[in-house]
């Protein structure tokens, strides 16, 4: 129990931080990303995007690139200590910290409840019959990963949150009838 309590927290401080660094950021971020229907558009500019990043870090860009592939739509927001990349990978959306020393902090990826693992799906399933499973927060530290999955029913919206076979009740609101 002391380490869902411990992997709970660094969870629950972790989306507060990577919501409030991407509110607060002070500087603009290094991408050359724009809106456009044309997918080799993308590619140049994630590539443009990435030669940015090793020329100004080599070593972050080693890391980054070793662990994620497939990546698309990379903005990259370089702090004092430590650089936070928001991108897709695998279709995905992704919010990754890493130190500027390239040791990865943490990954935040944001998806669709259809994606989450069939085990959390049942944890989730048979302790809140009769709701519908909504979207996913997957966070990620140190390999230990924690899941804030939102469901609702025709009363209730509901943040669950599950590391392991261990769950609890995030949030709860009730649904203005």
């Amino acid at each position: 129990m002391k380490c869902f309590n411990s992997l709970r927290n660094i969870a629950a401080v972790l989306l507060l931080a990577v919501s409030a660094q991407a509110q607060t950021s002070s500087l603009p971020p290094q991408t050359a990303s724009v809106s456009t229907p044309a997918a080799n558009t993308f590619v140049a500019n994630d590539a443009a995007t990435l030669d940015g990043l090793k020329l100004r870090n080599e070593k972050l860009f080693k890391s980054f690139t070793s662990q994620f592939r497939n990546v698309s739509d990379i903005s990259i927001y370089p702090e004092e200590n430590k650089t936070i990349f928001y991108c897709m990978v695998d279709g995905i959306r992704n919010n990754i910290l890493y130190t500027n020393k390239g040791r990865l902090v943490h990954t935040v990826r944001y998806y669709e409840a259809s994606l989450l693992p069939k085990t959390v799906t049942g944890i989730i399933e048979d302790a809140f019959p009769g709701y519908e499973l909504k979207t996913v927060s997957e966070v990620t530290v140190d390999g230990r990963t924690a899941y804030l999955v939102s469901i609702e029913n025709k009363r209730k919206f509901k943040t669950v949150r599950v590391v392991n076979d261990d769950w609890d009740i995030y949030n709860e609101f009730d649904k203005q009838q």
